[in-house]
């Protein structure tokens, strides 16, 4: 019987996840290195801690789909196939539709007066647990209302999807293995990283000024009017 691809084979799985988060955040670790300014380290941890907290949740509701999908169109789309479909879907409108859904979120939060949730990436001076922790329960929030979106306008369409996903990887049906690695390494090598880079710049605090004389230089936080 010809085996199929699945997301969690044993160690290989294993060692195939563990790739994809270390590709993340050297991904990550490069931006901050050429920003500027640059980010305290502190804060740029917590702005990692966020992202990367979202990503991993998002990665394991992206499991769990590609398993009930396969599921409900009865294996014929094997699991592989279902994750890059979720995540092709992800990069191209999940991505956007996240962004969208933090400006709006903000600007209820501004409202009323919620400053440490809706000015994301300033975590107070110094850097709060407790104001990151505000952060980061939004963006979660965030991550599995779209996830949630995603889900059902994939539903109908299972056939139509479930078709794509077995003529794009049918070459590749008798190597799991193989397929597994494409779909969980190469694609976000391509993809991912400018995923990560663009929430980066939108989850950070981009409200820095650079303030300094010759090389002594430091950052200040630019303090919003308000009416």
């Amino acid at each position: 019987m010809q085996s199929k691809c699945k997301l969690l084979q044993g160690w290989f799985g294993g060692c195939v996840q563990l790739l994809l988060a270390v590709i993340a955040l050297c991904s990550l670790w490069y931006k901050r290195a050429k920003e500027w300014p640059q980010r305290d380290l502190n804060v740029w941890a917590f702005d990692v801690a966020k992202q990367g907290g979202g990503a991993a949740f998002a990665h394991i509701l992206n499991i769990l789909i590609a398993f009930y999908l396969s599921h409900l169109t009865h294996g014929s789309g094997d699991q592989c196939a279902w994750y890059f479909i979720n995540y092709a879907i992800d990069i191209g409108f999940g991505t956007f539709l996240s962004c969208f859904l933090l400006k709006i979120l903000s600007a209820a939060l501004k409202l009323w007066d919620l400053s440490y949730l809706y000015n994301t990436g300033n975590y107070g001076n110094p850097p709060s647990v407790g104001i990151w922790l505000g952060q980061f329960a939004l963006w979660l929030g965030i991550t599995f209302i779209v996830k949630i979106l995603l889900f059902f306008f994939q539903l109908p369409l299972l056939n139509v999807l479930s078709g794509f996903g077995n003529k794009l990887f049918s070459p590749m049906q008798e190597y799991p293995n193989l397929e597994l690695v494409i779909v969980m390494v190469i694609c976000p090598c391509i993809f991912n990283v400018l995923q990560f880079w663009i929430l980066d710049t939108v989850l950070k605090d981009n409200k820095l000024k650079v303030v300094g004389k010759n090389s002594e230089i430091t950052e200040q936080l630019i303090v919003e009017s308000e009416m």
